[in-house]
């Protein structure tokens, strides 16, 4: 899988290590700073290796509206918790 990560360094930073938990990162291209209207936001190309897994057994408890996780990563401007 290959993917272009635009953000700030701490989102980038954040977004690497949630995939590595999940893939295993083949290629990644060196951080090249954004201009203009994006200027403070970087761009990364990584290229990935994932392994499909069989997921197990969910446990039972009331279920997501979203059927997603919602990760803390740091907002543009302030680099706080979003």
């Amino acid at each position: 899988m290959e993917v272009w990560l635009i953000g700030t360094r701490a989102e980038l930073d954040a977004a690497i290590a949630a995939l590595t938990a999940v893939a295993y990162i083949v290629q990644a291209g060196d951080r090249q700073p954004l201009v203009g209207a994006d200027a403070g936001r970087h761009r990364v190309f990584l290229r990935l290796a994932l392994t499909p897994a069989r997921r197990g057994v969910r446990p039972a408890g009331p279920a997501s509206n979203s059927g997603g996780t919602v990760l803390p990563f740091p907002d543009r401007f302030t680099g706080g918790a979003a």
